[in-house]
């Protein structure tokens, strides 16, 4: 049977990994939910044509 220890330092890096990519999960919904309020609060400006964009 492995080590103790391997199977908890593997447990908490896998914890670790899961709560990073839900950070970032977050952080990129929390940006675009952000941009989008601005646009549609403030109407001030507008992005030019590109080839891939998402509209309303």
């Amino acid at each position: 049977m492995p080590n103790i220890y391997f199977i908890l330092f593997e447990i908490i890096i896998y914890v670790q990994f899961a709560l990073c990519l839900l950070k970032l999960g977050f952080g990129i919904l929390f940006g675009l939910m952000l941009e989008l309020a601005t646009i549609r609060q403030l109407n001030a400006y507008e992005y030019g044509r590109f080839i891939c964009t998402v509209n309303r």
